[in-house]
């Protein structure tokens, strides 16, 4: 996945199947991706219809108490970083929330977008921000 507050494709994150590589809403990279771009899984799509989904909202940084998930280190899925699928069991259930179906918009509160937040950006001298660029990018 992704760790950033901009909005990304539905091609941009996927899985890689028995079948091939597989997208959202069913979609398969061969049938829809080429060299010249994504087609049907890429983000212009997206402006040209709008998505009509169910919104979830999922909020990984207060299911594990912090304000900021650490930065991931890799794919272990014990990585204190790593968002795993009990993980997304336990904020379904601790939100009192329907579960995910077919169809919805899965939305995670990470809590890096908050290093951008201009309350607290502008507050940091020039060094203050090298260095919370430096661990993000890490």
């Amino acid at each position: 996945g992704q760790v950033g507050t901009q909005f990304d494709g539905p091609g941009h994150i996927g899985v890689i199947t028995s079948k091939g590589e597989y997208f959202y809403n069913g979609r398969m990279l061969q049938q829809d991706g080429n060299s010249l771009g994504l087609g049907k899984l890429g983000v212009e799509a997206v402006a040209q219809k709008g998505y009509a989904c169910r919104g979830v909202l999922l909020d990984a940084a207060g299911l594990h108490g912090v304000e900021q998930l650490e930065i991931p280190k890799g794919g272990d899925k014990n990585d204190p970083g790593n968002i795993s699928d009990e993980d997304v069991a336990a904020m379904i259930e601790k939100q009192g929330i329907a579960p995910i179906g077919e169809g919805d918009c899965v939305f995670l509160h990470t809590g890096h977008g908050n290093i951008w937040h201009p309350s607290k950006w502008d507050t940091f001298d020039a060094e203050e921000k090298k260095q919370r660029v430096t661990k993000f990018n890490s």
